[in-house]
């Protein structure tokens, strides 16, 4: 198998991102608050209503934390997104829509998250772990290959669970993360650049050619 491959020079650690996000997200008064990411659009089987009551558990805990979510349908409009956000928690909501630049949203994470409930190759996991932000995935498709050990995984369709993840990297403090977060893109980088990528296809290439001389 060939995987997907990501470009290291696009989705890299960004010191600046994350103060950028609080500016945007009008937080810069809360400047040390987590930021816990969702970058999928609004679809069942990327299963949102999971994300939405583990952040509603977790804000009963912390409500410090602030989620933000990425995607096409993922705004205020969207009223079977929001039906899942209570009035009294939705400042801790950020919905953001469709966007076009994912690599500064992702390295101004804390935690990025992927909790579908059926996945493929998921490339929002390799960007953010690209980024150096550790990842919380639920394990389905090839999502806990991605993470190895870089990051936690758990079992979709379970808020009780994305719960305790959470907790356990934000318990580990910035400097906890950032760790983790350093190991994540040493992982892109040994297994998933995609210059090495790109040779792989073309060694496959070179071999398919060789066979078909050989006839």
């Amino acid at each position: 198998m060939i995987p997907n491959g990501f470009d290291l020079g696009e989705f890299k650690p960004d010191p600046q991102a994350k103060l950028r996000m609080m500016k945007e997200l009008g937080l810069d008064h809360e400047r040390s608050a987590p930021l816990v990411g969702y970058i999928a659009r609004f679809d069942p089987m990327k299963d949102h209503p999971t994300f939405l009551a583990g952040a509603c558990l977790l804000l009963k805990e912390r409500r410090d934390v602030h989620f933000v979510m990425v995607g096409r349908n993922i705004d205020w409009r969207n009223r079977r997104l929001t039906a899942g956000i209570p009035k009294t928690l939705s400042s801790n909501f950020h919905l953001l829509g469709e966007r076009g630049d994912v690599e500064r949203i992702t390295a101004g994470l804390d935690i990025a998250c992927s909790v579908s409930s059926g996945e493929g190759f998921s490339n929002v996991i390799g960007e953010a772990m690209a980024c150096g932000t550790p990842c919380v995935v639920t394990d389905v498709g090839d999502s806990a290959f991605i993470v190895g050990d870089t990051g936690l995984v758990v079992k979709p369709r379970d808020p009780e669970g994305l719960v305790g993840a959470w907790r356990k990297l934000l318990d580990l403090g910035r400097g906890g993360r950032s760790q983790l977060g350093r190991a994540a893109r040493k992982r892109i980088q040994d297994h998933f650049d995609i210059s090495n990528i790109v040779k792989q296809y073309e060694a496959l290439y070179y071999f398919l050619l060789y066979e078909a001389e050989r006839g």
